[in-house]
């Protein structure tokens, strides 16, 4: 069967199914419940994890977690959204597991996840996001890392094997059981597989980079957790590089958002050259369609000096100052 029917046949079956929302029963590709799946293969022991990302289209990035289990064996876990509406109308979160009977290679990934196989297709890379790192002695609770803060919670613990990973992701959706685009989403599974696993606290920056800015502002504007300044700084980095290179395809609104943005930011947090470059792109970078932004007045501010009546660049600063 080709990869098109295969993926409609999955669909129905799920639909069918009533939006069966924790899957894990399926290996080597195949989206049937099988004796060689996640579920028959639940006493295994998880021995480390790590996490892989895709673009699949100028914004959107798809995410995942892989874990390496005992005799040589892997699973692939991920997250999705399903047609399927919870009774508030929001799209029903959708977890799979992926059982892949020896160690999964990057090359891999594409066959098992229908996202990742789309965004490949359309010419972007798979990306390791975060490193394999050693399993702990169990799989803590779910606890939102948030720009600084733990990963994982100590209670309750679920035993480190894939069984114990299919119970964390039963009460993970029990928390989470609508998909958002913008925060309940890929990257805030797969991260938090992966702290849950490794007993880290990597920042689930997802739903920033997807929401370009939006979930972000009420952090940047308001929360203590902007008080640890170098966890700060490293999460303002992770998002600045990542939207550098996709500048040209952000809108004339969106740019003056992150403008806005950067300006709150440099408030709280110690500029660095790569934010500046990414302001100067903001500004110069023509908007999509070939249109000039440097006849635009909002973006030859200095945003900095509205917010603060202060000028961090000095005399070297290139924007203008407008009178109070």
């Amino acid at each position: 069967m080709t990869s098109a029917p295969k993926a409609v046949l999955r669909f129905l079956l799920l639909a069918a199914a009533n939006a069966q929302v924790l899957e894990w029963g399926s290996q080597g590709g195949s989206f049937l419940g099988s004796p060689s799946g996640c579920n028959a293969n639940g006493g295994l022991r998880i021995l480390d994890s790590r996490t892989y990302c895709c673009d699949i289209n100028a914004f959107a990035t798809h995410c995942l977690a892989v874990l390496d289990l005992e005799g040589g064996k892997s699973a692939i876990v991920e997250q999705s959204g399903l047609k399927a509406l919870l009774d508030n109308g929001e799209n029903q979160a959708h977890i799979e597991c992926h059982f892949h009977p020896g160690k999964v290679e990057t090359a891999d990934l594409p066959r098992y996840s229908w996202n990742f196989q789309q965004g490949t297709k359309k010419g972007y890379s798979v990306k390791l996001q975060q490193p394999a790192k050693v399993a702990a002695s169990f799989i803590g609770a779910y606890n939102s890392v948030g720009l600084v803060g733990a990963g994982w919670k100590n209670s309750p613990q679920y035993p480190m094997t894939l069984g114990g990973l299919k119970r964390w992701s039963q009460a993970y959706l029990n928390d989470f059981p609508a998909y958002r685009t913008l925060s309940w989403n890929c990257q805030k599974y797969s991260v938090g597989v992966y702290n849950a696993v490794t007993h880290s606290s990597k920042w689930e920056k997802q739903a920033v980079l997807t929401g370009i800015g939006k979930p972000f502002a009420p952090a940047i504007e308001g929360s203590a957790r902007f008080s640890s300044g170098q966890g700060t700084n490293e999460a303002v980095g992770d998002v600045t590089q990542w939207l550098l290179p996709r500048v040209g395809n952000m809108s004339k609104a969106m740019r003056l958002h992150w403008l806005k943005l950067m300006a709150s930011i440099g408030q709280k947090v110690e500029r660095s050259e790569e934010d500046e470059d990414f302001e100067d792109k903001l500004r110069t970078h023509p908007l999509p369609g070939g249109l000039d932004v440097a006849s635009a007045d909002d973006f030859m501010v200095c945003w900095d000096f509205v917010r603060t009546g202060n000028c961090p660049r000095g005399s070297s600063c290139r924007w203008n100052h407008p009178a109070k």
